[in-house]
């Protein structure tokens, strides 16, 4: 009980006040005519609305918080799990770099490809976003199915900053889309007004029965700037969006996909804790190295080369330092 309320502590000092402040003005009222029936009811009203307001807020920010303090965990054990590595085998970040100078990229990092990179047949990015095509969905989902897992991660690409439109429900449906959830999706995509509200989260528990889902990586692209700009990890991604979406969140999230400006990706990347912006235009590994035990990222991509890759940190020291 005691630490119900050291942790809720402002909820209930807010939820106390509001009905301090009721039950004053109820009196008063009371006071001045005691038939004042509407007056009560009307206060009523105010406090039942006041009250679910500060738990609404309070739920949305604790749980914002919660996918915040989750993906921090994350990014601190493995940046813990590769200083450990890098003091149990006493070796240097220019040592490390130096057994990374000849080793190709391909042999410490994934291929991410995307439905536009392998020139999929009919797929059009635009329409399948800003008007929802079923058409496209089916390209999609048809080219998910094609692939034979050949070392490359199945990846789901947005342009941001360039016009498009993109609705968080039909987002969050391609991202579901996979051989266990194409059956169900099919009276999904062809029915815009259901994008909004459909049964996500038993195909997202569908979904991930399998070891990994079909769609491993999430890529933004810059369209102002015509670069990629930033990388989430799919489940993660697609975890985070629905708990926003699950809080109502549905106009806030399209008006932050759909917004122009300098500042889209940082916007993005403070909203959506699994959405990094370690992009760097090399495919050498002994650089990549460097530069992220520097800012002690443990995830990157390489946008170099016909397709990006994405980087760990941990697999590239793992293979320097002759770990597994």
């Amino acid at each position: 009980m005691m630490d119900f309320v050291r942790q809720h502590l402002l909820l209930l000092l807010s939820i106390a006040g509001l009905v301090l402040s009721f039950l004053a003005s109820v009196t008063e009222a009371s006071a001045r005519r005691p038939s004042a029936r509407f007056t009560a009811v009307a206060l009523t009203l105010a406090l039942v609305v006041a009250v679910v307001y500060q738990i609404s807020a309070f739920n949305r920010q604790t749980a914002e918080r919660q996918i915040e303090q989750a993906a921090q965990r994350a990014r601190d054990g493995i940046i813990g799990q590769i200083n450990l590595t890098v003091r149990e085998t006493s070796v240097t970040v220019s040592a490390i770099a130096a057994q990374l100078s000849a080793t190709p990229l391909g042999q410490v990092a994934t291929a991410l490809v995307t439905v536009r990179t392998s020139h999929a047949a009919g797929f059009e990015e635009t329409l399948a976003f800003a008007k929802g095509s079923p058409a496209m969905w089916r390209h999609y989902a048809d080219w998910l199915e094609s692939l034979d897992g050949s070392g490359q991660a199945p990846s789901l690409s947005l342009t941001l900053n360039a016009n498009h439109h993109y609705d968080p429900g039909l987002l969050l449906a391609y991202l579901l889309t996979g051989p266990a959830t194409r059956s169900r999706l099919e009276s999904v995509i062809g029915h815009p007004d259901r994008w909004h509200d459909f049964d996500a989260e038993s195909l997202f528990a569908s979904n991930l029965e399998a070891p990994a889902g079909p769609v491993q990586w999430v890529l933004f692209y810059d369209g102002a700037l015509n670069r990629l700009a930033g990388f989430a990890e799919a489940t993660a991604f697609t975890s985070e969006l629905m708990v926003f979406l699950r809080l109502g969140e549905h106009s806030a999230i399209e008006q932050l996909l759909n917004r122009s400006g300098d500042d889209v990706m940082a916007a993005l990347a403070q909203r959506f804790p699994s959405v990094g912006s370690a992009v760097f235009d090399t495919s050498r590994p002994s650089v990549l190295v460097e530069k992220m035990i520097a800012r002690q990222i443990p995830l990157a991509v390489s946008a170099a080369g016909p397709l990006p890759h994405i980087v760990r940190l941990e697999r590239m020291i793992q293979s320097a330092t002759g770990e597994r």
